[in-house]
């Protein structure tokens, strides 16, 4: 169960670093080609 909880954790942290990634490109270029994906 332990484990569990911990991949769910993992996944979150996952999901909010490709945000903020997504977020750093999104300032490197203005103007995304596609940015509501």
């Amino acid at each position: 169960m332990a484990q569990l909880d911990q991949n769910l954790c993992r996944r979150k942290t996952k999901r909010r670093e490709r945000k903020r990634r997504l977020v750093s490109s999104n300032v490197l270029q203005p103007n995304p080609p596609h940015r509501n994906v």
